[in-house]
């Protein structure tokens, strides 16, 4: 009778935690599309109960700084958010899109000319991606203060530039799982202001990390991420898990040691040194607010 008891209550528990609804906030403005999706992951979206897993890509493409923000993307889904019908106001269900994917072009920490891209797709109409934030040639974006002594006309704030594009075919595997890493991103830079002759271009494109060495230029954050402020090194902004001891990391969990960790054994989360910025020496967007 005892574990006839056991069972039920369990049971009961088991389907109450099952209608609880967690509705997480995320930082961007939620889309909501015309039409529902009718692809992707559960045909109509799914029901969301924790906060969708987010993706930043850092370039790096200057050798004097290595402050993995010349060129900061954030790849999500899109958030679809419906509401009670007796009470409009109040959030109902949130699903998301799995048919396109959300690009938010964050920072530009650099004056050269700039083009994003994920696989084929142009990103922001094909713009260089300082017309994108709407700023003038050869300034930095939403990098913060040099410690170097900039001056603010050269390190400019700028709101945010959203994209959305179809999800590219291959992506989703037979279970309707997303893989990220394995997204194409890729950026175009022209080292020089203006064209000319003496002009060379890069193309710098995100590899998983287990297909190369040690990325000095192109890596990818599968978390909410804080951006190196302008000028600060990553392996000096992301140092490792603070200790008691005042100015003393442990840096088991430092970019540094993640950098230098054997390429088979390295991947995107190994020793999470994301979670463990320095907050002097970091930012987001709402860095500014």
């Amino acid at each position: 009778m005892k574990k006839q008891m056991f069972f039920a209550i369990a049971m009961c528990t088991m389907i109450v935690a099952a209608l609880v609804f967690t509705a997480c906030s995320n930082e961007d403005v939620p889309v909501v599309p015309e039409e529902e999706p009718t692809g992707g992951m559960g045909g109509e979206g799914y029901p969301v109960y924790e906060a969708p897993q987010v993706y930043y890509y850092a370039f790096e493409f200057q050798d004097d700084d290595y402050d993995m923000n010349d060129v900061v993307l954030k790849v999500v889904f899109p958030e679809i958010v419906k509401y009670k019908e007796d009470h409009p106001t109040e959030i109902d269900t949130i699903l998301i899109d799995s048919t396109r994917i959300r690009v938010t072009l964050y920072a530009l920490g650099t004056a050269f000319k700039v083009k994003a891209f994920i696989g084929d797709t142009p990103l922001f109409d094909g713009q260089e991606l300082h017309d994108a934030f709407g700023v003038m040639q050869g300034v930095k974006v939403n990098t913060g203060w040099s410690p170097y002594g900039e001056s603010s006309s050269w390190t400019m704030t700028a709101t945010p530039v959203v994209d959305l594009i179809d999800t590219p075919q291959g992506i989703i595997d037979g279970k309707g799982r997303f893989h990220f890493d394995e997204l194409d991103v890729w950026i175009h830079v022209n080292d020089h202001l203006e064209e000319g002759e003496n002009s060379t271009n890069q193309l710098i494109r995100y590899i998983p990390y287990d297909l190369i060495p040690n990325p000095h230029k192109a890596i990818m954050i599968p978390y909410e991420w804080r951006w190196p402020l302008e000028g600060i090194s990553i392996i000096e902004a992301y140092p490792g898990e603070e200790t008691e001891e005042a100015g003393v990391y442990d840096t088991r969990y430092s970019f540094e040691l993640w950098l230098e960790t054997l390429d088979a054994w390295r991947t995107e989360a190994m020793n999470e040194w994301f979670k463990y910025p320095d907050m002097d020496k970091t930012m987001t967007w709402e860095w500014y607010r």
